[in-house]
């Protein structure tokens, strides 16, 4: 059964593997048909045709936020669709009797006129020449949810949004903002759960707007030219962040306070070392560090945290340690690939819960027992592309391999050693006899 996150719907499709209790596995979509409809914030059905295996690392994908809204909005009867409009000016008036407005295309539109509305909840322009978020929009009370991407929005003012007290969801994707300003109050907050400002050309963020915004869950940043994120920053309801494609040299997280931060995207930066102080926010499930300039990893950042997924991959990785004497972590999932590695000492790791692990096209010439130190990892172990000779110690191993697979015998051992994918080139693999396997 092919599924996917509505995020990604465009951009990959999954296999899971019902029989074994795994995956997701992420495969390239080489052609697809989107008949999808959104129940809440699930897709119910969608369909894809001619998925091909993904052999190179990935980023990982959101979870809870998508890479950007992209919201697939289901027809209704109470909704007003506008699939193109070629005029300069809109008003959308006080006796409509609909809930949604939708503008997919207006290349001539910059200034919008809303009237009072008591029944607005939804407005979606997209495509359009307005170079701000219209300051009517005051007018609607009970907006939920506001969406204008692919404009040419320069500044956002989010005083603007101060008496939309049902307002939460802001969307102003693939715009041209460089500044955020916001003067509120004291004691007021937005009420904005999740922010998307994908593809815009902002540098900086001031503190003064972010914690204008204490109630968000979503904050989603990327394809900006951020080379800053401001201290301290308090935002105690994030469970997601994404700052993937920016300009970060440097993340310092001390003085952050976001205690329900669960999912981290910092990849695709300009990052040299790991970030400082991101152990604190030991919530963090699943860290996105892959495509920097990395050189050096310490392990022990992450020991006593709830981390399941790691991706270091794409990096300048020369050195992955420990100063643990027994390391025992929670990890799951371990992305190692496309890196610099000539050694990685495993025999103080203890990840009973590992079932991926990937080291593809490092520089390794052996490894120790993945199968004593990872008793849980099966088809999900990647060794392809390293040193000729790259050989992989297996002796201590049967009982590890007894529990994986609830076989004894030596067909099964066999059969086990067989269907694993090591290296294509000439990693040496031993069973438990000491014999070469072909």
């Amino acid at each position: 059964m092919l599924t996917t996150p509505i995020s990604q719907r465009t951009a990959y499709c999954t296999l899971h593997w019902a029989e074994q209790g795994r995956g997701p596995i992420w495969y390239n979509i080489q052609r697809t048909s989107t008949v999808v409809r959104e129940d809440g914030s699930t897709v119910v059905s969608i369909t894809y045709l001619r998925c091909t295996e993904q052999d190179h690392p990935r980023p990982l994908i959101s979870t809870l936020c998508g890479s950007d809204a992209n919201h697939i909005l289901e027809f209704r009867p109470d909704g007003y669709t506008l699939h193109s409009y070629q005029q300069s000016t809109l008003t959308i008036p006080n006796n409509c009797s609909y809930e949604n407005f939708v503008l997919y295309k207006a290349p001539l539109l910059r200034y919008v006129y809303i009237e009072q509305n008591l029944i607005l909840t939804l407005i979606h322009i997209a495509n359009c020449s307005l170079f701000s978020v219209p300051k009517t929009i005051r007018n609607v009370p009970h907006l939920e949810t506001l969406i204008i991407t692919s404009c040419r929005i320069q500044h956002l003012d989010l005083s603007d949004m101060m008496h939309l007290t049902s307002l939460h969801v802001v969307d102003l994707t693939h715009n041209q903002i460089v500044s955020i300003v916001v003067e509120l109050p004291s004691g007021v907050v937005l009420p904005v759960q999740r922010l998307y400002l994908v593809g815009n050309r902002l540098r900086h963020l001031s503190v003064s707007v972010l914690h204008a915004l204490q109630e968000l869950r979503c904050v989603v940043l990327n394809g900006n030219r951020l080379e800053e994120i401001p201290s301290p920053l308090t935002l105690p309801m994030v469970e997601e962040l994404s700052i993937r494609h920016n300009r970060l040299r440097t993340l310092n997280c001390t003085d952050w306070h976001m205690p329900k931060l669960k999912y981290f995207f910092c990849n695709n930066n300009q990052l040299t070392f790991a970030p400082v102080g991101w152990q604190t926010m030991w919530r963090i499930d699943k860290l996105d560090l892959s495509f920097n300039r990395l050189r050096h990893f310490r392990m022990d950042d992450i020991y006593l945290t709830q981390l399941r997924i790691l991706n270091l991959a794409a990096n300048e990785l020369t050195s992955v340690t420990t100063n643990q004497t027994h390391l025992r972590i929670p990890l799951e999932r371990l992305q190692l690939a496309d890196n610099r590695l000539t050694v990685l000492d495993i025999s103080r790791w203890d990840m009973p819960n590992l079932w991926e692990f990937d080291v593809n096209r490092n520089q390794l010439t052996e490894l120790g027992d993945v199968f004593l130190r990872f008793p849980s990892l099966d088809n999900m172990m990647k060794l392809r592309s390293n040193m000729p000779g790259f050989s992989v110690s297996l002796s201590p191993t049967v009982a590890c391999l007894k529990s994986a697979y609830s076989s004894s015998s030596s067909e099964s051992l066999g059969r086990l050693v067989k269907d694993f994918t090591f290296s294509a080139d000439s990693l040496n693999f031993y069973n438990m006899g000491g014999k070469p396997n072909d």
